[in-house]
């Protein structure tokens, strides 16, 4: 009996159970998030649009919720996303002749994330 109360008090003690105020993560989305846009060496990519949508198919977006253009530092800002659900990014740099696609769906959205 002794050994099923330790076992008990261990397997309590890994779980978190007890008084203590355990604090859970947010699993909401932010509701304003930065996206820095930059190339492959870090470099930002300004005056591009970044789409927020809510799936990516066939290297576009999907059900587009807001685009935004980046700054001159790379950044892009979108405002009121919805508490819940997965919500992408995804921007096409480069030129018509030699461009390339970069998207990320996440699920909580973040509030800064860092696409290139």
């Amino acid at each position: 009996m002794q050994l099923r109360i330790a076992l008990v008090v261990a397997l309590c003690a890994l779980a978190g159970c007890g008084g203590g105020s355990n604090s859970t993560p947010s699993t909401n989305n932010a509701s304003t998030s930065v996206i820095t846009l930059e190339t492959a060496t870090g470099a930002p990519v300004a005056n591009t649009v970044v789409s927020l949508s809510t799936d990516i198919a066939n290297n576009a977006p999907v059900n587009v919720q807001q685009t935004a253009t980046t700054n001159a530092s790379g950044q892009a800002t979108f405002y009121n996303i919805p508490a819940n659900g997965v919500y992408c990014v995804s921007a096409t740099v480069g030129s018509a002749n030699n461009s390339t696609f970069e998207g990320i769906c996440l699920a909580p959205f973040p509030a800064s994330y860092t696409l290139n």
